[in-house]
């Protein structure tokens, strides 16, 4: 991933939010990825391949989902909805890499999981995959990009 890639892809995450909420998104310093990628209790995973390969996961706490449900549907978060949301954001996420690396590839319908995992392990890769930590209304949250 090259940084003019990665600077593309945090503006586009800054609109998301932005528009969502008059409350802009907080980005926090993006740095490599180094075998210990963050989990939260909610996170979608997105698959890529083609052209370009390897993963992109957003990670949540159900503090930040439970708001993003309010915002979108107008109801009280449960389960099933934080983790719908969370399925929702790796298809934005998805969606947006396509802007930001400007290629042709294919993407996986997101896998989520509810639970922290011990470990998300990235394959290797020939170019730096990164961490970017946001933070939103008063929540954490990550989005992990490691794509060649």
């Amino acid at each position: 991933m090259k940084q003019a890639e990665l600077t593309t892809f945090i503006s586009i995450v800054e609109s998301y939010f932005q528009s969502l909420a008059d409350e802009p998104a907080q980005i926090g310093v993006p740095y490599l990825l180094d075998g210990r990628e963050p989990a939260l209790e909610y996170t979608g995973i997105i698959g890529v391949s083609g052209r370009r390969k390897g993963v992109a996961y957003v990670t949540a706490g159900r503090a930040t989902l439970d708001r993003l449900v309010r915002i979108l549907t107008g109801s009280e978060s449960a389960d099933a909805l934080a983790l719908d949301m969370v399925g929702e954001l790796a298809n934005v996420l998805a969606g947006n890499l396509g802007r930001a690396f400007e290629s042709d590839f294919d993407i996986t319908v997101p896998v989520v999981v509810k639970g922290a995992p011990d470990q998300i392990v990235i394959q290797k890769l020939k170019q730096p995959g990164f961490v970017v930590p946001i933070s939103w209304c008063g929540a954490d949250l990550y989005i992990v990009i490691g794509i060649d």
